[in-house]
C-alpha cells in the first residue's frame, strides 16, 4: 500500500527597482524561479512555466498610470517604464505575475525612480563675425550642451581679421 503525500512547492520572485533620468525609459527583468522540494533525499525544482507569459496583476501587459507614465511587460518578465515628460520621483510601480508548471502563481513588484533632468552646462560659442566700422567684432551666443555629453568637447576658436 502506498501513501500519497502532497507537498506544497512555491515559486519565488525578486522585487526590483531602477533609477533613470527624466523622460527616458527604464527596463528591468524581474526574476522568477521555480520552487524547490526534497523528495527521497533528492532536491527537485518545479520550474516556471515559460509557455505562460508574464502579465501585470490585472492580467494586462500594458498599464498607464496618469501623472506617472506607461508600463509594459514582455512575456519573459522584462518590464519597461516610460515616464511622462514632467514626472520625477519614486513611481508607484507595478506587480508582475508568473506561474510554475503546476499553476502556482508568484508575483514581483517593480518600482522605478525618475531623477530630474540635469541642468545643461552653458558654454560660450562664437556664432559669427560682424564688421563694424571695418573692425571685426565677435558676436557670442550662449549654447546649451547636455552635461552628460562626455564624448564630445566644444572648442571656441577666434579668427582675427586684419
Amino acid at each position: 500500500m502506498f501513501t500519497v503525500i502532497a507537498i506544497q512547492v512555491t515559486p519565488t520572485a525578486t522585487d526590483k527597482t531602477s533609477t533613470g533620468s527624466q523622460g527616458l525609459p527604464q527596463s528591468v527583468k524581474l526574476e522568477f524561479k521555480g520552487g524547490k522540494v526534497v523528495i527521497n533525499g533528492v532536491e527537485k525544482t518545479v520550474p516556471i512555466d515559460e509557455t505562460v507569459p508574464a502579465t501585470f496583476d490585472d492580467g494586462s501587459t500594458i498599464k498607464v498610470i496618469p501623472g506617472e507614465g506607461t508600463y509594459t511587460v514582455d512575456p519573459d518578465g522584462t518590464v519597461t517604464f516610460t515616464p511622462e515628460k514632467g514626472f520625477t520621483g519614486l513611481a508607484r510601480g507595478v506587480t508582475v505575475v508568473r506561474q510554475d508548471i503546476n499553476g502556482t502563481k508568484v508575483s514581483a513588484h517593480y518600482a522605478p525612480t525618475v531623477s530630474p533632468a540635469v541642468p545643461e552646462k552653458t558654454i560660450p560659442e562664437a556664432q559669427s563675425v560682424k564688421m563694424n566700422n571695418n573692425a571685426p567684432q565677435v558676436i557670442q551666443e550662449e549654447r546649451l550642451l547636455p552635461k552628460t555629453d562626455t564624448k564630445h568637447t566644444q572648442h571656441l576658436s577666434l579668427i582675427h581679421i586684419s
